[in-house]
């Protein structure tokens, strides 16, 4: 090989390492705008999924990633979603909450820590608040209508709940009237042992100022059960008549939010099945729907209406 021709073989491959490096170094280069575009890609899809969801846990309204404390938020759709109808419901949506029905009475338990007591006196150990009014269990049974959000907060929250709240609060807070315009839904729901259900609510703005939303909610079903014993119950038997009236009036920066509530609920007894191995087992006839030992009632229930007035 001449010198021209080696000298010519050096300078390609002198030209063909400068491309390369030139390569090695374009590629990073490009990578690296890759990585700086991409957060912002996620901050817009991160903007556009995540709402702001607004809670009322330390006593004024915040969002709810600005409060430093364990808690599940759900609006009326998330409720709809979640088939949450009832406070005994609600622990298949909130994480660490679970209730337990005996018989009218709702006993809520958050991370395991409540009261377990069947006697209607007794406070739990979770705070229950409708619209900001403490509930004892007695008046937990009632089915949930025209609500507008629910907030489960685990953990003690005496500091700003009080007392009876070492597991947690919830906090079941209704629609409230507006002034932007006359709205409102109803709805009617028909099934098997003569299930029927109606719901609705209206809000009417009397003025610029002033404005009324009416709500209420009818249920009934029959006994599930079919009680062989000797009181004759049907055990089960649902007859529920809810209804709430609130009242906004907005001069200007003040405003006043009354509210006002009544529920009666009638039930035909609890249905009771003897546990195998006990004195009562005698008792325990026919299948599941079959009960021969039901509780007899002392008096009718649900002859008293249990109210609720909220201001």
């Amino acid at each position: 090989m001449s010198k021209k021709d080696h000298g010519f073989t050096q300078t390609r491959k002198a030209l063909l390492v400068g491309v390369a490096l030139l390569g090695m170094i374009a590629v990073p280069s490009t990578s690296a705008l890759a990585q700086q575009a991409k957060p912002a890609d996620d901050d817009a899809k991160l903007n556009d999924t995540l709402a702001e969801i607004v809670v009322t846990a330390q006593r004024r309204t915040e969002n709810l990633q600005d409060v430093p404390i364990a808690a599940t938020s759900l609006n009326a759709e998330g409720l709809r979603d979640k088939a949450v109808t009832r406070l005994a419901d609600l622990q298949f949506a909130a994480p660490s909450l679970s209730v337990t029905e005996t018989g009218v009475v709702q006993q809520a338990n958050i991370r395991g820590i409540g009261i377990a007591s069947t006697q209607p006196s007794v406070a739990n150990g979770v705070a229950t608040y409708v619209n900001g009014l403490f509930q004892p269990p007695i008046v937990q049974n009632n089915s949930f209508f025209d609500i507008a959000s629910i907030e489960v907060f685990r953990g003690p929250q005496g500091t700003l709940v009080g007392s009876n709240s070492t597991g947690g609060a919830i906090f079941i807070n209704s629609q409230n009237p507006t002034l932007d315009g006359f709205n409102g839904y109803a709805g009617a729901t028909y099934g098997n042992y003569d299930t029927a259900e109606l719901i609705g609510a209206v809000n009417l703005p009397v003025s610029d100022t002033l404005a009324i939303r009416a709500a209420g909610q009818y249920r009934r079903h029959d006994s599930y059960y079919t009680d062989v014993g000797p009181f004759k119950n049907d055990a089960g038997k649902l007859d529920e008549k809810s209804a709430r009236l609130s009242l906004l009036w907005k001069p200007g920066s003040f405003q006043a939010l009354v509210k006002s509530e009544v529920f009666e609920m009638k039930t035909g007894g609890f249905a009771y099945r003897p546990i195998p191995g006990t004195p009562f087992a005698a008792g325990r006839v026919g299948g599941i729907r079959t009960s021969a030992i039901t509780p007899p009632r002392s008096a009718p229930a649900g002859d008293d209406p249990q109210c609720r007035t909220q201001v």
